[in-house]
């Protein structure tokens, strides 16, 4: 199942807790970019949505496709 069929089922939402996600796998210190994705996430559009998780199953196809070489970051 592509991560854009995932997200979709998935309700995304910011915890209560500092961190953002509710399992408090995110640190706003070790990564405040994601942290701040997670943040807006319920209020985006549904096209901005639809945008972010295909550009991330593009990435992973092609790390996948090149063996996981692809550059990071």
């Amino acid at each position: 199942m592509k991560l854009s069929q995932k997200l979709s089922r998935a309700s995304i939402a910011p915890s209560p807790t500092k961190g953002g996600a509710k399992c408090g796998a995110l640190d706003d210190k070790n990564d405040p970019e994601l942290a701040k994705i997670v943040e807006v996430w319920p209020t985006l559009p549904e096209q901005i949505k639809t945008t972010i998780k295909d550009l991330i199953d593009k990435h992973t196809t092609e790390a996948k496709a090149d063996g996981g070489k692809k550059e990071k970051g």
